[in-house]
């Protein structure tokens, strides 16, 4: 069992659960570079192993004893400040962890990733399963099309408003906040975060070109604001900055 984290550290150490993209670009990799960026210790556990090209595509689970393991020697070592759960394969290993860190304080962010920016299927887990994992310390970050999905019988959000929505019908399920992110609405690229308090807009404008194609955006955005929320920020701070580095980063891709 995960010791339970101090409520506020300066360099706080965040735990990054996801799928090992060996490029880095996304998944695990990405996960433990955005938590350095932000001022956090990142340690890591690969849920799941994966090959992306761009023609090779495969996928393969961790065993759950081996899952078990690195989540208790981890415990034995270190005191976790924050967790960021993203890419699971099998719903078995859902909550193995969530089972594995019901002690950990503080506030967790789940990125509820079930594909591929190429629409190519890393999880089995269903709606339920993420909507059973509510908790009044869990942030949900889903891309307009997850947030959808996760709804079941919603439509993919075509204005922030609608957007809005469907982040208050998720909230609603008792999350402390959600974040539909990744909207590309008149020019503007807008995040929309759901809390206890009301609706706020999270605006930038679009980056248009870009040389090299962005990947893993999701994955840096919930890794960043697991870190600034283990640092004791308030969520719609750890959000903004979250949007920033983000953008920072497809900056220095372009």
């Amino acid at each position: 069992m995960i010791a339970r984290g101090p409520r506020r550290s300066p360099r706080p150490v965040v735990l990054a659960l996801s799928g090992l993209e060996p490029t880095g670009r996304a998944g695990l990799l990405a996960d433990l570079q955005a938590i350095r960026s932000a001022g956090g210790v990142g340690v890591g556990i690969a849920t799941a192993l994966t090959a992306q090209g761009q023609r090779t595509f495969a996928v393969s689970p961790v065993p759950s004893a081996m899952l078990r393991s690195q989540l208790q020697a981890i415990g034995e070592r270190m005191t976790i400040s924050g967790i960021k759960l993203g890419m699971v394969r099998e719903r078995s290993a859902l909550f193995l962890i969530l089972r594995a860190l019901k002690n950990v304080a503080g506030m967790r962010v789940i990125d509820p990733v079930t594909s591929t920016s190429r629409g190519q299927r890393l999880s089995t887990l269903r709606p339920r399963d993420y909507l059973a994992a509510v908790a009044p310390n869990v942030v949900l970050t889903p891309n307009l099309e997850e947030a959808a999905w996760l709804l079941g019988d919603a439509a993919v959000a075509r204005s922030p408003e609608q957007a809005a929505r469907l982040a208050e019908r998720l909230a609603s399920h008792g999350f402390a906040a959600v974040i539909v992110k990744g909207g590309h609405f008149a020019g503007d690229a807008v995040d929309v975060l759901c809390e206890r308090s009301g609706v706020k807009y999270l605006r930038g404008a679009r980056i248009r070109r870009m040389r090299a194609p962005a990947r893993g955006t999701g994955c840096r955005f919930a890794s960043v604001l697991a870190t600034a929320l283990a640092r004791g920020e308030p969520i719609g701070e750890a959000a903004s900055e979250a949007k920033a580095r983000v953008r920072s980063y497809l900056l220095a891709l372009d």
